[in-house]
């Protein structure tokens, strides 16, 4: 394996750039240089498109997983739990690789994106279910007992006009 060869660069930083950098960790990171190098390859990893699903869930999971940790404390100090941002913060991620490592070829263009749609509506519909399996129970388990059935009220009746729609159209 061949090591590329190191360039110096020389730059001027203000003192909240320079405090940044000092309060920066990433693994293998310790002196500036490491974490400015750490920097520049997580923004290009997040600038560039994920070559894989495991590329993706990473990348996604890395994009998430401060905000979610920060919930999951403040839930713990507040003794509550939301099932509904747990189930968010779980398919989210999924979600996320699925759409950015998704590939349309030339060749192929018709049959990836008809791939693409059939693979975001599994993962949309999974997440739907699974919030509205939160409004079979009286209270739903959220911060806001009755957001479940309020908001999943119209999504029934849009459910209910489908299902309607599509026995007209078969005559039944």
């Amino acid at each position: 394996m061949t090591v590329a060869k190191s360039v110096q660069i020389s730059v001027r930083l203000t003192q909240d750039e320079a405090d940044f950098i000092a309060g920066f960790t990433a693994p293998d990171a310790v002196t500036p240089s490491e974490k400015v190098r750490a920097i520049i390859r997580l923004a290009r990893e997040r600038g560039e498109r994920p070559a894989s699903y495991a590329d993706g869930l990473r990348l996604a999971e890395d994009l998430t997983s401060a905000a979610t940790a920060d919930i999951r404390i403040a839930e713990h100090e507040e003794k509550t739990r939301s099932e509904l941002l747990a189930a968010t913060a779980h398919a989210l991620p999924e979600m996320l690789a699925f759409y950015l490592s998704s590939r349309i070829r030339p060749a192929s263009r018709r049959n990836d994106l008809v791939a693409l749609e059939a693979g975001m509506a599994e993962r949309c519909f999974r997440l739907f279910a699974s919030l509205l399996r939160l409004g079979i129970t009286r209270v739903a388990p959220c911060y806001d007992e009755t957001l479940i059935k309020d908001k999943a009220r119209p999504i029934v009746e849009l459910a209910a006009a489908i299902n309607h729609s599509s026995q007209v159209t078969k005559g039944v």
